[in-house]
């Protein structure tokens, strides 16, 4: 599967890829961190108590982990891909810092949305959330089980991608 073009997906610390296997799939804002709307700044950046653990049990379960997350944000032109890089750093310090099994394989974030300016507006971009692209793709990339996998979010349009792309869900 192609990476769509404006699309951002990269491998962070993916778990060695000798088998199928079922993923964590983790909505971010929310999530991972508590949502403040627009999280660009590492001064605004709040972990969430109980992820890292979540996370790093994952991992130890020979689960890989996988951040979906929509950034309207960067469509909108609040922020860039580097401020989106630069938290996400932070991110992974802050859950290894936690536990130094908390590690995430590969993050997909969707800067499109409908009205943005070019080249993120999109009517109903495939990876944006609900759609199921960001899972699916991940899927691909890491040789994921969906079926047997898990997506934890805290919205309905996360609990719709989940389900289109047929991997259980729950509310975080």
């Amino acid at each position: 599967m192609m990476l769509p073009a404006h699309a951002y997906a990269r491998l962070v610390n993916p778990l060695p890829c000798d088998r199928r296997r079922p993923a964590l799939f983790l909505d971010r804002d929310g999530v991972i961190n508590l949502d403040v709307g627009y999280l660009h700044r590492i001064e605004d950046l709040v972990v969430l108590p109980g992820i890292a653990a979540r996370i790093a049990a994952a991992r130890r379960d020979g689960w890989e982990t996988v951040i979906v997350t929509n950034q309207s944000g960067i469509g909108r032109g609040y922020y860039g891909w580097d401020a989106f890089e630069t938290l996400q750093a932070e991110i992974y310090r802050r859950l290894l810092a936690e536990d130094s099994e908390a590690r995430i394989g590969m993050v997909c974030a969707s800067p499109f949305l409908p009205g943005a300016a070019a080249p993120y507006g999109a009517k109903d971009h495939p990876w944006r959330k609900p759609n199921p692209g960001m899972l699916l793709y991940a899927a691909d990339a890491l040789d994921i089980e969906l079926e047997s996998s898990l997506m934890i979010g805290d919205s309905a349009s996360d609990e719709a991608a989940a389900a289109a792309a047929g991997v259980p869900f729950q509310y975080a």
